[in-house]
């Protein structure tokens, strides 16, 4: 009896290490935008429909766009961006606008690459007072009151970047169906992009 609860004991030590194991990971690599925390668990999308987190899983997206037709961009922003990044050739998967909060606004497009890749492009807007690139390594060379960071895993590259008015992320993540994979992009590339996607969207500066 006491080796049975022991062994109870170290299974359910165990078990709470790898949830917390799969939960960071889930939260460091999802790409996610920034949400003010009183948002409730769903968010809208287009005409009030509203979308759990499973749904915007990488296998559940890439699966049902591939069995319909290829979409626009959601907006002229969105269309905008992907003239600036040059990448209409690849397969458009996804496109749309969710509201954060009813005064901040989310666009998102995602595109599958060649190699199995998924490259996903957003832009929100925030508040100030957000704070959104707070502890974030930032990269140099952007042009003053930008902040840009670059967040360079196994399994996805990413760089953020922030005015104070406008957020933005370009995070390319690998084919998850290949465990050997890596992102499509390189870490210049993807740097390149999020210059060039925060440059659409502020032609002004």
């Amino acid at each position: 009896m006491i080796f049975q609860a022991k062994f109870t004991a170290l299974l359910l030590i165990s078990g709470l290490i790898t949830g917390a194991t799969v939960t960071a990971h889930t939260s460091q690599s999802d790409g996610e935008a920034p949400e003010p925390s009183e948002n409730p668990a769903q968010i809208v999308v287009g005409d009030s429909q509203y979308i759990t987190e499973e749904e915007r899983t990488y296998d559940f997206i890439v699966a049902a766009a591939l069995a319909e037709n290829e979409p626009p961009p959601a907006t002229q922003k969105l269309a905008d961006i992907e003239g600036a990044l040059n990448i209409g050739d690849l397969r458009h998967i996804s496109s749309k606008t969710e509201m954060t909060t009813p005064d901040h606004r989310r666009e998102e497009s995602m595109y599958l690459m060649t190699d199995g890749s998924v490259l996903t492009i957003w832009w929100q807007e925030i508040d100030p007072e957000w704070g959104v690139m707070s502890g974030e390594e930032l990269l140099a060379s952007w042009p003053a009151g930008v902040e840009a960071s670059l967040n360079n895993q196994r399994d996805f590259v990413q760089v953020l970047f922030s005015d104070g008015a406008v957020h933005g992320s370009v995070v390319v993540e690998r084919d998850f169906n290949d465990p050997d994979a890596r992102p499509g992009l390189s870490l210049q590339q993807t740097v390149d992009f999020a210059r060039a996607m925060y440059e659409s969207l502020t032609p002004a500066k």
